[in-house]
């Protein structure tokens, strides 16, 4: 059975609550975390199927939570950065260090969906009998 647990890096109480509810809806396995650190301590021992984080996390900002990951590596640990700061320099600072994706807030909660689907496979869904 596929890993589909996915970490969520965001300061935000109210955006927590919200991508614990749509991913775990969905059969995702979801962890939620105010702080980078905590979230690149799980992350190194549990190897989650994706990061969500948001642009600053914490003392911590994306670009050294992906480098922390082992973004551009080639064996990294998968990063999707939301945002509300998405502009055209912090895309392309996304892409050149190795994201892999990137959304801008406030998303559509359809779109959020099938980019992590496109980038972990679908939840696990169980169905009760």
């Amino acid at each position: 059975m596929p890993h589909r647990t996915i970490l969520v890096a965001d300061p935000d109480p109210d955006s927590r609550t919200i991508y614990a509810a749509l991913l775990g809806s969905e059969g995702y396995t979801v962890q939620t975390f105010a702080d980078a650190e905590e979230t690149c301590r799980l992350a190194m021992t549990l190897r989650p199927a994706l990061v969500i984080t948001e642009l600053y996390v914490g003392d911590r900002d994306a670009w050294s939570l992906a480098h922390a990951l082992g973004a551009g590596t080639g064996r990294p640990t998968p990063i999707l950065l939301i945002t509300a700061g998405m502009n055209p320099h912090v895309q392309e600072r996304a892409y050149r260090t190795g994201f892999a994706g990137w959304l801008t807030k406030p998303y559509e909660p359809d779109r959020l969906l099938a980019t992590i689907r496109q980038l972990v496979g679908p939840g696990e869904r169980v169905i009760a009998r």
